[in-house]
């Protein structure tokens, strides 16, 4: 399966980008697809980097648990709110 994304480059990336696909007797998008594949690759092997990717997703994995706790008294679901404005029924910003 693919995902279609839109990638904005400026025009002397894009030009570049062309130039270099035609020599390789590539697409634009293969030479990107290869690029990003590489890209990860180093990533992925740079130990300060997966460090860090780790440090970011502990504290999100804190953060999100910390918001699925519930309260130990909490009041019934009708208590205080008027009717039409429950949670599930308020508009996410």
């Amino acid at each position: 399966m693919t995902k279609q994304t839109t990638v904005r480059l400026p025009d002397e990336l894009a030009d570049d980008a062309e130039a270099v696909g035609r020599v390789r007797g590539d697409r634009v998008n293969q030479l990107i697809i290869d690029s990003l594949a590489d890209e990860i690759e180093r990533v992925r092997a740079d130990d300060v980097f997966t460090a860090r990717a780790k440090k970011l997703l502990e504290r999100d994995r804190e953060i999100l648990d910390r918001l699925a706790e519930r309260p130990a008294t909490s009041a019934s679901p009708s208590s205080g709110s008027s009717p039409g404005t429950s949670p599930e029924s308020t508009p996410r910003r």
